[in-house]
């Protein structure tokens, strides 16, 4: 029996049972694994949506139950996946930190907790824009360590982003 999608492929036939829905094995198949008419009602999954080319994926299965197979794995292993992103972040950011000598450039804090990437000549705003990252220390990690940045503690920072320039820098003028 030719497939009802209009392929003009051989459907075949049931090699097993599907009782669920009614199909004894040996049965012809009405369409192929993954081919159906749109807007035609056509077999259900075992939960009993309706299985059309709209809400089945590439393996044949349901999208609607791989949404909620998916939803309740994320919830299942929340804490661990969550775990293991902070992990590889404090590995990769403590690899930035290694690289740029571990203290302010400007007050000498070595605190890990304290200091942050600082773009050299300004310009972290629009660089942050157009990369294609979330994180710059996760990009200048994988970037292998461009020129241009430095290590600065979070007040020094601020400061030279609002203000201009570092306290510490002007006591020691």
């Amino acid at each position: 029996m030719l497939c009802k999608c209009g392929c003009g492929q051989e459907a075949g036939r049931y090699k097993s049972s599907f009782a669920a829905q009614g199909i004894v094995a040996g049965e012809p198949k009405i369409y192929l694994k993954g081919h159906f008419k749109k807007g035609k009602r056509t077999l259900q999954c075992s939960r009993g949506h309706t299985r059309t080319a709209d809400n089945t994926n590439a393996a044949g299965k349901c999208k609607l139950c791989a949404n909620i197979r998916s939803k309740r794995s994320n919830q299942k292993h929340k804490e661990s996946k969550n775990k293991k992103q902070r992990d590889k972040y404090r590995k990769i950011r403590k690899a930035v930190l290694e690289h740029y000598g571990h203290r302010c450039d400007c007050c000498g804090e070595y605190r890990e907790e304290f200091l942050a990437l600082d773009h050299m000549h300004g310009g972290g705003n629009q660089h942050r824009k157009t990369i294609k990252c979330n994180s710059v220390t996760v990009w200048v990690y994988k970037n292998s360590y461009p020129e241009g940045f430095r290590l600065l503690c979070h007040n020094c920072n601020f400061s030279l982003g609002a203000y201009g320039y570092c306290p510490h820098n002007k006591e020691i003028q």
